[in-house]
């Protein structure tokens, strides 16, 4: 039978944290693990789990992204699971790295201090020795910089480089297969999705990101934002010329992000004057849409 976990220990790391209850319920703001609650049971659960380790990386990535304490429950295991870095996943495990080191950095230049015993959740690692074996990676590549001697195990003062820098904002650590997919989500759209939009971006090697058929908990501007950070290209239908799209192509754009423009040929008239001089596509059924966009994509970012 399965001891019950200490009170005061977070069942994510298995340390000292600061805990309150309530009920059933158990709120912790851990130093390695950030700030969560779980029920009871939950929690009981994640002190045994295998991937402990790996919730343990998005609770404090979530709190050092000023975010609502994560609800860790039962039911949600995998759905968080599905989201977050595989154990072999070095170059996101780096670019988490980097992710970090930019957010504490105050200025170009600004020196950082990691320490391991406290900081290894930062990369999804599972203990100090991994988290020391990425900082050296991330060093090794020119990403990051060194500054002094290190004090204790896993603890290092660091700059973020120039490389950098770049690697972060343009995600250059493994450029990205993903196709960010900005549409009026109506059900008369659908086929132009199915039939058009999708197969293209799969016929070109990539894979389409429509975010109303994924899974997440974070608020779905939240979720729009960080997929289009992290995507190769946007897709934008302008087909019901819906604000949103506009938003979102103009944030790809604010990125550097290549935009691929779209609109139904009759309501091409419609498209808003600031944006109607960019290239669109201007479809009849969704197969000519097939047929365009994938030439558009080989033409101007390439298949894989």
């Amino acid at each position: 039978m399965a001891i019950q976990p200490a009170h005061n220990i977070c069942p994510l790391c298995k340390e000292s944290a600061r805990e309150q209850s309530s009920g059933f319920l158990r709120y912790f703001e851990c130093q390695r693990c950030g700030d969560f609650d779980v029920d009871q049971l939950s929690g009981n659960t994640l002190y045994y789990h295998e991937q402990a380790h790996r919730f343990s990386g998005f609770t404090r990535e979530e709190t050092e992204s000023d975010k609502d304490p994560v609800r860790l429950r039962q039911k949600n295991f995998n759905i968080i699971l599905q989201q977050l870095p595989e154990d072999d996943d070095l170059e996101t495990k780096c670019l988490k790295l980097l992710l970090h080191v930019l957010r504490k950095s105050a200025h170009l230049g600004a020196v950082v201090n990691l320490r391991g015993l406290l900081d290894y959740p930062i990369t999804y690692s599972r203990n100090v020795d991994e988290f020391e074996f990425i900082v050296d990676e991330v060093v090794a590549r020119g990403l990051l910089r060194t500054v002094g001697t290190a004090a204790e195990m896993g603890a290092h003062s660091v700059v973020l480089t120039t490389a950098g820098r770049n690697a972060v904002s343009r995600k250059s650590f493994a450029e990205s297969s993903d196709a960010f997919v900005a549409m009026w989500f109506h059900p008369k759209l659908n086929s132009v999705y199915l039939d058009g939009i999708e197969p293209a971006i799969r016929d070109t090697g990539y894979n389409p990101i429509k975010v109303d058929n994924l899974h997440f908990l974070t608020k779905i501007d939240e979720k729009i934002v960080e997929l289009i950070r992290a995507c190769r290209f946007v897709v934008a239908d302008f087909t019901g010329n819906r604000g949103g799209v506009y938003f979102e192509a103009g944030l790809a754009m604010a990125w550097e992000k290549p935009v691929i423009w779209l609109c139904r040929r009759s309501r091409i008239s419609r498209v808003h004057f600031d944006t109607r001089q960019f290239n669109h596509i201007a479809w009849d059924t969704p197969m000519d849409l097939r047929r365009q966009l994938v030439d558009r994509i080989r033409n101007t970012i390439g298949g894989r």
